[in-house]
């Protein structure tokens, strides 16, 4: 899923998450960006959120394990026979930091989610090593959630740009939830149906206060707010070196011309009013 910014798609994703492991007996894993990313921990938030929600009745508190699982369900030991018996629905929700691309790997998952997949520099190598977790034998038995806010700055946003746009090469389908839905004020809160012209008419008037401010502006304006994936994934990267001269320097070095160009080194003596000696080298150039 491809989506701006303030659309309580995290909260959503949470709130089925609760629903599930309250009401099924499934296996959930959530992949979050690692470092100082606060995704898992608002995600977390949430979570609780929908689990609180619930009137008593319904709501039941999980055992956590030393690694942050949440199972909910418990186990009884018959004191006569040792016999272990489970009570509740044993589902069970793990959260990962994408520290590397085995993460998912330990267990199989009815439902996967990984969050803020621009921020994750692996993304492709973690969806990859991940398919298997999805399937017992032959048979399917869950499904992969992907979702993210598009960023240039990210270590993901060259793949997951190359997964928004042919998501047919990844086995996957892709979702875009444009700026103008569910864009409040402009929602119909009887229907819950998304005003698309208000909304639109009100986007183009904030479009055009971030162009009259320049070209990154508008950048990163389209990219918290587009309607289309073109306008979210426009790059407000400007290059004030010389692109040209880095190339051809590139070049350079993977050839390794730079060793013909220097051939020795003269080291030149220099000395300050007490007597101390400075040494700095200087290349000789051959070429």
């Amino acid at each position: 899923t491809v989506k701006v910014r303030d659309k309580g798609f995290s909260n959503l994703l949470a709130s089925e998450c609760a629903r599930r492991v309250l009401f099924t007996n499934q296996k959930i894993g959530a992949v979050f960006p690692g470092g100082q990313n606060k995704a898992q921990t608002n995600f977390k938030e949430k979570f609780w959120d929908g689990i609180n929600d619930m009137p008593d009745a319904l709501r039941v508190l999980p055992d956590i394990d030393n690694a942050g699982t949440l199972t909910f369900g418990f186990t009884v030991v018959d004191s006569l026979t040792k016999m272990e018996h489970y009570c509740g629905n044993q589902s069970r929700i793990s959260f990962f930091d994408a520290v590397n691309k085995d993460v998912l790997k330990s267990d199989r998952y009815n439902l996967a989610i990984i969050d803020e997949i621009g921020e994750i520099g692996i993304i492709s190598e973690l969806i990859e090593t991940s398919r298997a977790n999805f399937r017992k034998g032959a048979n399917k038995i869950g499904t992969l959630l992907l979702g993210g806010t598009t960023n240039q700055a990210h270590k993901g946003y060259d793949a997951f740009m190359d997964m928004a746009m042919h998501p047919e090469n990844y086995g996957m389908q892709m979702m875009f939830i444009p700026g103008w839905r569910k864009y409040f004020p402009h929602v119909n809160t009887v229907t819950g149906e998304s005003l698309e012209l208000d909304a639109k008419q009100d986007l183009a008037v904030r479009r055009d206060k971030a162009q009259a401010a320049g070209s990154v502006a508008l950048a990163e304006f389209l990219q918290n707010y587009g309607n289309t994936l073109e306008e979210v994934f426009t790059n407000p990267e400007q290059h004030v070196l010389d692109q040209e001269k880095i190339s051809r320097r590139i070049v350079q070095l993977a050839s390794g011309e730079e060793h013909k160009l220097v051939s020795r080194y003269t080291l030149h003596r220099t000395y300050d009013a007490s007597g101390h000696m400075t040494v700095k080298p200087e290349p000789d150039r051959t070429g």
